[in-house]
């Protein structure tokens, strides 16, 4: 299943006439010229998926909606489509097909929702949200924009991701999204850290000048404790480093890391985030659920019962608290520009794993947007969305749609060879190399 088809209208390059694009698959990139109208794509996905969107953005400004007297239908309509193939489906796609007696290759589900102003910004709303509302949060999206900035999502405030990924790893080792392991170690090192007797003298200092303020009234007495131990202190808290050389001891802050390894890293933290379609592991078992309950006291099976409840209402929590759930779902990852600050043969090395993850992910689609040749012959012909712009608005074209019926197979091929041919041409090329006034232009081979 992926997400095939996306009509909007009345944002940005769609202000004037609607435009809309046809996905080839679970992998594609869009590429065209500047102002063409990829963005409006990309943020119209986004503005679709009200509630099962990663992460929360600011709302775009109302200046990019059509005014109200343009005669134009400000909405977004989205489409998803089943796999020919049932084995290719994951969790979700073979629920719907069984459940919803979907057929493959045809639709899946679908919807619409139309763009309002509030408050100087934009907001999207479901055109008919009845019983549709519980579908579409099984239908996550993930957008990584050209403005992101992986220092912010990583390490500088609350890296959000990271915990999603601590879920995701907890869910995929223990069948559990559950971190109370881990909030309780932060809890007990957190207590032993206010023992110090320097926090007991900093407490009785507090406590002399704000006895003298309140004596007389209502006496209060400070105390230096930790913080409530929740994820979201473990996203607080936590943040991730780089290596150059491998040992935890020679990890530096992101800082003074390469920008373009910062950028691979968000974009592998953010995949290792999406939990596999692998069925959810049975919990290990617990020896104190196999001991004979007769053979436990009434105190101990109180007790015993109490923990379970805890236990359950904590997974309950985390539960709703998490983007993923252990229901089924299927991620759409939209990255624009994942170019920068990489170098080409980097660009190309991204390129073949996106594609590789996507294979054996049934679960995952990834959608690219750039301008980079590196990335466009990376990809296989069939892959490419073209976005365009003319004198009737923006269109979109899968190649794979615009060859002729005739001579199809040849002509692809043709293009592929093309796109090799290009690529091998870029590792090694002639460059002007910097001169003096006054000097010859020299050459430089570039590797």
């Amino acid at each position: 299943m992926h997400l095939s088809r996306v009509k909007v209208s009345g944002l940005r390059a769609s202000a004037e006439t609607p435009m809309s694009c046809d996905l080839p698959g679970r992998f594609s990139v869009l590429i065209g010229p500047n102002g063409a109208g990829k963005t409006t794509l990309t943020d119209a996905l986004y503005l679709a998926h009200p509630g099962s969107r990663f992460p929360v953005l600011p709302r775009p400004t109302s200046a990019v909606l059509a005014s109200p007297d343009a005669g134009v239908e400000r909405s977004i309509d989205i489409a998803y489509t089943l796999a020919d193939d049932l084995d290719a489906e994951g969790r979700l796609g073979r629920e719907i097909h069984t459940t919803a007696h979907r057929r493959l290759g045809h639709e899946a589900e679908a919807w619409s929702v139309s763009l309002q102003r509030q408050l100087g910004t934009v907001t999207s709303r479901l055109t008919s949200s009845h019983g549709l509302t519980r579908k579409i949060d099984q239908f996550k999206l993930i957008y990584l924009p050209a403005w992101r900035h992986p220092l912010d999502e990583l390490a500088r405030r609350e890296a959000r991701i990271l915990v999603e990924l601590l879920r995701a790893r907890q869910q995929e080792l223990y069948g559990s999204r559950n971190l109370v392991a881990l909030r309780a170690r932060a809890s007990q090192l957190l207590e032993d850290l206010a023992k110090d007797s320097l926090i007991d003298a900093v407490e009785a200092r507090i406590g002399e000048q704000l006895g003298r303020l309140t004596a007389g009234v209502s006496p209060q007495w400070p105390y230096v404790r930790g913080q409530v131990i929740d994820d979201t202190y473990l996203a607080r808290v936590l943040e991730i480093m780089l290596a150059v050389i491998e040992g935890r001891s020679a990890a530096r802050p992101l800082e003074v890391s390469g920008l373009g390894y910062v950028n691979l890293l968000h974009i592998a933290v953010t995949l290792a985030a999406i939990p596999d379609s692998t069925e959810v592991p049975l919990t290990p078992p617990n020896p104190s659920e196999s001991v004979d309950h007769d053979a436990l006291s009434e105190e101990e099976q109180a007790r015993q019962a109490f923990e379970n409840l805890a236990q359950a209402q904590a997974e309950a929590a985390s539960e709703e608290d998490s983007f993923f759930s252990t229901a089924p779902f299927h991620a759409t990852v939209i990255i624009e520009e994942p170019e920068a600050h990489l170098h080409p043969q980097l660009q190309h090395s991204l390129v073949r794993y996106l594609r590789r993850t996507v294979k054996a992910r049934p679960e995952l689609q990834v959608i690219l947007t750039s301008h980079a040749s590196d990335i466009i012959t990376a990809c296989d012909p069939t892959e490419l969305v073209v976005v365009r712009r003319t004198d009737h608005g923006s269109i979109s074209r899968c190649v794979k749609d615009v060859v002729p019926a005739q001579h199809r197979d040849a002509t692809l091929r043709k293009a592929r060879l093309h796109l090799d041919a290009s690529r091998s041409s870029g590792s090694l090329r002639r460059a002007p190399a910097p001169s003096g006034k006054g000097s010859n232009r020299g050459r430089l081979w570039v590797a």
